[in-house]
């Protein structure tokens, strides 16, 4: 198998567009459901074990598909402040004494990074910004009734994730979770969570002002770590998607890849049946 991918990977990369070879930097983003079962976002789902062998012949092929693109940095979802861990874990992971956890960034990111002997990048930001008080963010405060629709959506769009991660492979899920309709969807829900107000506060407002802030961070950590003829690959919580995707486009900074159409190309994987979708957004 691991020589059907190599061969593959080369063909791929072989006629590969040439993303950032000249002027801008590339940017792909990959969204990922958090493969780990950390379990902190506002809806969550139980991902089977990334490490079982038929799940690890899955990931191989994403890898493969994701060598395509040839990636010369890997942006994930760490602090900046945990760059040394990051790159400690990687090393070892190369190196062949540690094996790959279960997180996305290192199931998919420390593979590429240890194959194409590539930088991994931390660039998250998760503080408050100038919300410094998390009561002003708090959706249960909001109208009882309009919480619970916004939480309906969401319990809704978690069965549907928790089935897809059950039933389908992982390119099936990140080529699902990375559709463009999965990102205007995205994107839709946060315009209704904004109209959240509790008696004294417009906390929805307030909570999507914080989201959005965090991303704009996020996206300025990235900036900061590509520089002309990069290929920039961020593997991130797929929420973050439908913001940092724009961003890169407004910005007119990056030559941005679209991830469904590459998926479509370059996963070797037949496309999951998905019903037409109407939840909330996970982080």
């Amino acid at each position: 198998m691991h020589k059907i991918l190599s061969a593959l990977s080369l063909l791929l990369a072989l006629s590969a567009p040439a993303w950032g070879q000249q002027g801008k930097p590339a940017f792909l983003f990959v969204g990922s459901h958090h493969m780990n079962n950390h379990g902190r976002d506002m809806f969550n789902v139980d991902a089977p074990d990334v490490l079982a062998a038929d799940k690890q012949e899955e990931m191989l092929r994403v890898v493969a598909a994701l060598e395509a693109y040839r990636p010369t940095k890997i942006m994930i979802e760490r602090d900046p402040s945990d760059q040394a861990e990051i790159d400690a874990q990687l090393r070892a992971t190369c190196a062949g004494s540690r094996p790959a956890g279960r997180e996305e960034y290192e199931q998919l990111g420390f593979r590429l990074a240890c194959g194409l002997k590539i930088p991994v990048v931390a660039v998250n930001y998760n503080a408050l910004g100038p919300i410094d008080d998390a009561g002003r963010i708090d959706l249960g405060k909001a109208d009882p009734a309009e919480w619970a629709r916004v939480q309906a959506l969401g319990a809704d769009d978690a069965r549907r994730l928790q089935e897809l991660v059950r039933t389908t492979t992982v390119g099936d899920v990140l080529a699902y979770l990375n559709s463009d309709a999965k990102t205007r969807e995205t994107a839709s829900r946060h315009s209704m969570l904004a109209r959240l107000r509790s008696p004294t506060d417009r906390v929805g407002a307030n909570w999507v002002e914080y989201w959005e802030g965090r991303n704009l961070a996020i996206f300025g950590n990235i900036v900061d770590h590509a520089t002309d003829g990069d290929r920039v690959l961020v593997i991130y919580g797929y929420g973050h998607g439908y913001i940092l995707r724009r961003l890169a486009e407004e910005s007119a900074l990056f030559e941005v890849v679209n991830t469904e159409a590459f998926l479509r190309d370059h996963l070797q994987a037949e496309p999951a049946a998905v019903a037409p979708d109407h939840g909330a957004r996970h982080d």
